[in-house]
C-alpha cells in the first residue's frame, strides 16, 4: 500500500508562507530547518514549504482543504481582511467551494462537501 506523505510547494519566503497557512488554515509545525518547513493538520495531512528564488508556476498548483462550514470559514477570513477570488459557491460535483491565493500565488480552495 502506498500513502502520500506530503506535498511540497516552492515559496519565496518560508516564514511568510508558514505564517499564512497557520493563520488561515490552522496548519502547525511538524518540522523546520533552514529553508524548509513541514506543516500538519489535525487530520494528519502534511504540507511542505521549500524556499526557492522564484517559485514554480504557482498557477499549476491547487490545494484543497476541507472545512466543516465553508461559509463560516470564509466569513472569518474576510473579517480579518483575507482576499478571496471566489466567494462560497455550490459546484456541480456537490462541493461548496471558496477560492483564495497564498502569498506566492498558489490556488487554495476551502470546501465543504
Amino acid at each position: 500500500m502506498v500513502r502520500l506523505g506530503y506535498v511540497t510547494l516552492s515559496v519565496r519566503d518560508v516564514a511568510v508562507a508558514r505564517d499564512w497557512y497557520a493563520a488561515n488554515l490552522g496548519l502547525r509545525d511538524v518540522a523546520r530547518r533552514e529553508g524548509f518547513a513541514l506543516l500538519g493538520g489535525e487530520d494528519g495531512a502534511r504540507l511542505g514549504l521549500r524556499e526557492a528564488q522564484s517559485p514554480a508556476d504557482a498557477a499549476r498548483v491547487h490545494l484543497h482543504f476541507e472545512v466543516p462550514d465553508v461559509d463560516a470559514h470564509y466569513d472569518a477570513l474576510r473579517a480579518r481582511g483575507v482576499p478571496f477570488e471566489r466567494r462560497p459557491t455550490n459546484m456541480p460535483w456537490g462541493f461548496r467551494v471558496a477560492t483564495l491565493r497564498d502569498p506566492d500565488g498558489h490556488t487554495v480552495e476551502i470546501y465543504t462537501p
